[in-house]
């Protein structure tokens, strides 16, 4: 998923001076992790991203047209899968030398909550506008539907086609039926190893882009 605007966001909070070398406050208050704050909305933006928790991203993303909820979708999908593949080889083929990479974006979540917590907050009515404090911050919106606080998704794909956005979806959902495919082999006993089944994904994903650009070039090539 691209979440290019939150990364940025992230980025100028670390990269503040007063931010990247001093500690948060002891009194500083702390948001909870849900809707009913913008900064609670972020965090649990952030922690659904580290728990391949598509649900979550679904309720926290906020579609203007048809074509957002079509890419949402794909892209709570694309978590859930990833979610049942890294499962099944943990459990087919455990291995306690290698960390559950989901283990480690939880351990990243503390100081990324701490970041967004010394953000300023701007509310107006039902928008709100978070940034790094300080000068040089870039402002992220956020706006309040039926008492929660979502993401608009034009935030993240700001100046992209609705027919793009379709495209990428169909791109995702190609992606997303292969690793559950696969997630199913691995729990089958398809696989010797793990690295054989990552590998095979890896493949068929390969092999259904190029089958799916060579079917929607003959399509706009027929007379």
């Amino acid at each position: 998923m691209s979440i290019r605007l939150l990364a940025a966001f992230l980025a100028i909070l670390a990269a503040h001076p007063a931010l990247a070398q001093t500690a948060a406050p002891a009194t500083l208050p702390s948001a909870a992790i849900d809707q009913s704050t913008p900064e609670g909305t972020l965090k649990l933006f952030f922690q659904a991203e580290a728990r391949s928790d598509g649900q979550t991203l679904r309720d926290v993303l906020l579609p203007s047209n048809h074509a957002e909820e079509i890419i949402i979708d794909a892209i709570a999908d694309k978590n859930d899968a990833d979610r049942e593949l890294t499962t099944a080889l943990r459990a087919k083929f455990p291995d306690p030398t290698r960390p559950d990479p989901r283990d480690e974006a939880e351990l990243q979540l503390p100081a990324i909550f701490q970041k967004i917590d010394q953000s300023d907050q701007q509310i107006t009515g039902d928008t709100a506008t978070l940034k790094a404090a300080g000068p040089g911050g870039q402002p992220f919106t956020l706006k309040r539907v039926d008492g929660k606080w979502r993401i608009p998704l034009d935030v993240l794909f700001a100046n992209v086609s609705p027919d793009l956005l379709r495209d990428q979806a169909h791109q995702i959902e190609l992606q997303v039926t292969i690793m559950r495919s696969g997630a199913a082999d691995v729990t089958a006993g398809k696989y010797a190893t793990a690295a054989d089944a990552i590998a095979d994904v890896k493949k068929e994903i390969f092999t259904a882009a190029l089958a799916d650009h060579a079917a929607a070039t003959r399509a706009a090539t027929r007379p």
